[in-house]
């Protein structure tokens, strides 16, 4: 019998939760300030664009699904051989993200992402299926809303993943390589809600 009141309850719960949370969608776009760790190498700049659906639970609380496109990698400090200054790795971006709003314009936002390389300039060995095709990490960051719908945002990206097999003869264009060589991206950008 207590199972059943405690299936009962918590189906009322989720009812009245659902019914008290508001859906909306929304785009985000702006600049990535990208880079490698643990190679020789300095900032890249580019962009990153996508869609967002975000539940609001609460004022205060907001249940973020992301799915964004972004593009990533690190400039080289010279040329090489292959003539290649820089590498690009872009991304298709699956986030989830908790939005917690600390005053009435101020939010801080965390969570987690999976990416999934869609395109590179990198050399492929051919010892791995899915290393460094998917990539996973952390977000946080801050934004504030300019107006109603309009937000400003800044995010930090940081990925767990290696970006490529480390080693000389699969990289030959890359020095000073070591280490964990994972993603850094700092994001600043807008996102926009709509309405309906």
């Amino acid at each position: 019998m207590r199972n059943y009141l405690l299936a009962l309850f918590l189906i009322v719960f989720c009812m009245s939760a659902q019914g008290q949370s508001k859906s909306r969608f929304g785009m985000r776009a702006g600049l990535n300030i990208t880079d490698i760790a643990e190679i020789d190498s300095e900032e890249r700049y580019d962009f990153y664009t996508g869609a967002y659906l975000a539940i609001e639970f609460t004022e205060q609380y907001t249940l973020q699904f992301e799915l964004n496109y972004s593009r990533q990698g690190a400039k080289l400090k010279e040329y090489n051989s292959l003539n290649i200054n820089e590498i690009r790795i872009d991304y298709l971006s699956a986030s989830i993200l908790n939005k917690i709003y600390l005053v009435k314009r101020l939010h801080l936002v965390f969570g987690q992402y999976l990416d999934v390389n869609v395109y590179d300039n990198l050399i492929h060995s051919n010892d791995y299926f899915f290393w460094p095709y998917l990539d996973l990490g952390f977000i946080v960051g801050l934004g504030i809303d300019v107006i109603e719908n309009l937000s400003l945002e800044a995010r930090y990206r940081h990925g767990l993943i290696d970006v490529y097999n480390v080693n000389s003869e699969t990289q030959p264009y890359i020095s000073n390589m070591g280490g964990r060589n994972t993603n850094k991206v700092f994001q600043l950008g807008l996102a926009y809600k709509f309405d309906f």
